[in-house]
C-alpha cells in the first residue's frame, strides 16, 4: 500500500505487502498425470530433475518412494560443474527432501569411472539433500565426487543419506559441502578420500571406503565432528591415513582401518577421539605425523614402528594396548605431554621409542628385547611404572630422565644387560625404586646418574641398587643382591654418596667398586665385606656395616 512503515510514530505492519510462501513441489516416480508445476502428489513430475527445474526458491521438492536412476544434467556450476553430467543437479537455493527416508527413495548414478559416468547429484547455492540413498554415482577421470559434489565456491549441505558404492578420482562418495546424520559407504577414490574429500561431515559414519593410491581411505581434507570412521583402507607403496588424512577431527572414533603410514590417521588434527584398531603395514598404527589433544589410542598395531603413534604430537591423552612389531609399542619419536602410555609392546621401546615425553605416566609396557618403557627417549617429570623388558632395561634405555620415578620395573632375562630400571641412561633428580632384575643391576645398569635415590631394588647377579655407571650425590638403600655380589653397587663409581641398608651375599653395600667422599652405613654382607668388598675408597665413612 505504499504507506511507510513509521509514519507519524505510528507503525505499519505491512499487512498488503507480504508475499506467498513458496509453492512446494512433489515428485512420484509411479505418477501416471504429471502436470506442471507438480504442485499436488495428483500431478507430481516422475523424474526428481522436473522437480527441482519447476521449484522457486526457497521451495521444497517432496520425493516419495522409488529407484529414480534415469536422465541426466550437466551442472553449469557458475563456469565449475565440470564435464560429468548428474542425476540430479540443484543449481538453487531449495529442499529436496524425501518423504521417507534413504530406505525407500534412491537416486541411481552410473559408472565405471570415466566418459560414460553419471554422478548422483550435484548442489550448491545453499541447496538441501535430505533422506535419500544415493548410489552407484561415478565421474569422469580427474574429477570429485561421484555420490554428491558441492559447486566450487558455493554451499549445499546433505542431511539423513546414505552415500554408497561411488567413485572419483577424489572423494569416491562426495566432494566439498556440509553432511549431517549421513552414512558414506562403500565408495572408491583414485588419489584421496575414499569416502569423502573437502567436505565438512557431523555426526556421519564413514565406513568401508577406499582409496587406490596416495590418502585418505575414509576422509580427506575434511572437517569432522563426531563421525565414526572405521573400516576404510588406503593401498599402495606411499599411501598415508587409512581412514583420516589432512583433516580436522572432534570427538567420535577411528576404528579398523588401514593403511601404509597411520592406518588409523595422518597429518591430522584430532581431539578428544578414539582411535582403536587400526593397522599400519609401515608405521603409525593409530595416527602418523598427527597432534592428538585428549585422545584415547588403542589397539593399534603397526607393522615396523610406532603402534600407537609415529612422529606425533600427543598431550592429555592415553596410548593403550598398542603394539609395533620392531619399535615403539605406543610411540615412536613423538611429543607426548600430560599423557598415561599403558599395555603396550614392542620388541623395542615397548612404550615408546624415541621423543619426549613431560609429565607422562608409562605403565605395563614389555619389550622382547630392551627398553619395557622406552629406549631413546628424553622423559622429565614422569612416572615408569611395572615395565618388563626381557634383556635390558625393563623401564628405559639410552635414555634421559629427569626428575622422575622409575619403580616396580623388571629386566627378567639372567643373559642380557640387565637395568630393571634404567639402563645405560642418564638419570637427574629421579626416584628407582622396587626394580628387579634377573641379571645385573636391579635399579639401574650402566650410564650416569645424579642426585638420584635407589631404593629396594633388587638383582639376582650383581648390584641390587646399581651396576656399573657413574653416580653422583646418591642415595642407595635397601637394595639387595642376595645370591651375588655388591647389595648396593657392582663395579660402579660413587662420589659423595650414601650407601645404607643394602644387602648382599658379598660387599653388603658395594663390591669391586670405586668410591671418593661416600658414607656406607648398616649395610650388611652374609659371606665378606658387610660395607665393601674389593673396592677402591677415598675419604669415605664406614659405619655399622657387618658380614
Amino acid at each position: 500500500d505504499k504507506t511507510p512503515r513509521i509514519f507519524n510514530f505510528n507503525v505499519d505492519m505491512g499487512a498488503y505487502e507480504s508475499t506467498a510462501l513458496p509453492q512446494s513441489v512433489y515428485v512420484d516416480l509411479a505418477n501416471a498425470t504429471p502436470v506442471f508445476p507438480y504442485a499436488t502428489w495428483a500431478t507430481a513430475a516422475t523424474s526428481i530433475q522436473d522437480g527441482v527445474d519447476a521449484a522457486t526458491l526457497d521451495a521444497t521438492v517432496f520425493v516419495t518412494n522409488g529407484v529414480y536412476q534415469t536422465g541426466s544434467r550437466i551442472a553449469s556450476g557458475g563456469g565449475y560443474g565440470g564435464a560429468t553430467p548428474n542425476r540430479v543437479a540443484i543449481e538453487k537455493r531449495i529442499i529436496v527432501r524425501s518423504m521417507n527416508g534413504p530406505a525407500a527413495t534412491s537416486i541411481v548414478g552410473a559408472g565405471p569411472l570415466g566418459n560414460s559416468a553419471i554422478r548422483g547429484v550435484w548442489l550448491q547455492d545453499n541447496a538441501w539433500l535430505i533422506g535419500f540413498t544415493v548410489t552407484n554415482g561415478c565421474t569422469r577421470a580427474g574429477e570429485s565426487g561421484g555420490g554428491v559434489k558441492v559447486g566450487y565456491l558455493s554451499y549445499g549441505s546433505v542431511s539423513n543419506c546414505v552415500i554408497a558404492a561411488g567413485q572419483a578420482t577424489y572423494g569416491g562418495g562426495a566432494s566439498g559441502g556440509l553432511y549431517f546424520d549421513s552414512t558414506l559407504r562403500g565408495n572408491q577414490a583414485v588419489t584421496s578420500g575414499g569416502g569423502a574429500s573437502s567436505a565438512t561431515l557431523e555426526r556421519c559414519t564413514l565406513a568401508d571406503n577406499a582409496v587406490t593410491q596416495f590418502f585418505g581411505g575414509g576422509a580427506y581434507f575434511c572437517t569432522l565432528r563426531d563421525c565414526v570412521v572405521s573400516g576404510n583402507s588406503v593401498g599402495g607403496a606411499n599411501a598415508s591415513g587409512g581412514g583420516t588424512y589432512d583433516c580436522w577431527v572432534e570427538g567420535g572414533s577411528i576404528v579398523a582401518n588401514t593403511g601404509h603410514y597411520g592406518g588409523g590417521d595422518a597429518e591430522s588434527i584430532l581431539n578428544n577421539t578414539l582411535i582403536s584398531g587400526n593397522t599400519a603395514t609401515y608405521a603409525g598404527g593409530g595416527a602418523y605425523n598427527s597432534t592428538l589433544v585428549a585422545c584415547t589410542v588403542s589397539n593399534n598395531t603397526a607393522t615396523l614402528y610406532g603402534g600407537g603413534t609415529y612422529e606425533s604430537t600427543v598431550s592429555d591423552s592415553r596410548l593403550l594396548d598398542n603394539s609395533a612389531l620392531q619399535r615403539g609399542g605406543g610411540s615412536f619419536d613423538g611429543t607426548l605431554v600430560d599423557c598415561v602410555i599403558s599395555g603396550n609392546d614392542s620388541p623395542s621401546g615397548g612404550g615408546v621409542d624415541g621423543g619426549s615425553l613431560t609429565n607422562c605416566t608409562i605403565s605395563a609396557n614389555a619389550a622382547s628385547h630392551s627398553g619395557g618403557g622406552a629406549i631413546n627417549a628424553t622423559l622429565r617429570d614422569c612416572q615408569v611404572l611395572d615395565n618388563t623388558a626381557f634383556f635390558s632395561g625393563g623401564g628405559v634405555m639410552y635414555s634421559t630422565v629427569t626428575d622422575s620415578e622409575l619403580r616396580g620395573n623388571a629386566s627378567t632375562s639372567s643373559s642380557g644387560g640387565g637395568g630393571g630400571g634404567a639402563n645405560q641412561s642418564t638419570l637427574t633428580g629421579c626416584t628407582i625404586s622396587n626394580n628387579t632384575s634377573a641379571g645385573l643391576g636391579g635399579g639401574s645398569s650402566g650410564g650416569t646418574l645424579v642426585d638420584c635415590l635407589l631404593s629396594g631394588n633388587e638383582s639376582v647377579s650383581a648390584g641390587g641398587g646399581a651396576y656399573g655407571g657413574t653416580l653422583t650425590r646418591c642415595s642407595l638403600t635397601g637394595n639387595r643382591a642376595p645370591l651375588s655380589a655388591g647389595g648396593g653397587s657392582y663395579q660402579s663409581t660413587l662420589i659423595a654418596s650414601t650407601i645404607s641398608g643394602n644387602s648382599a651375599l658379598q660387599g653388603g653395600g658395594v663390591s669391586v667398586g670405586t668410591l671418593r667422599n661416600c658414607v656406607l652405613s648398616g649395610n650388611r654382607s652374609t659371606g665378606n665385606g658387610g660395607g665393601a668388598y674389593n673396592s677402591q675408597l677415598t675419604n669415605c665413612t664406614l659405619v655399622g656395616n657387618s658380614s
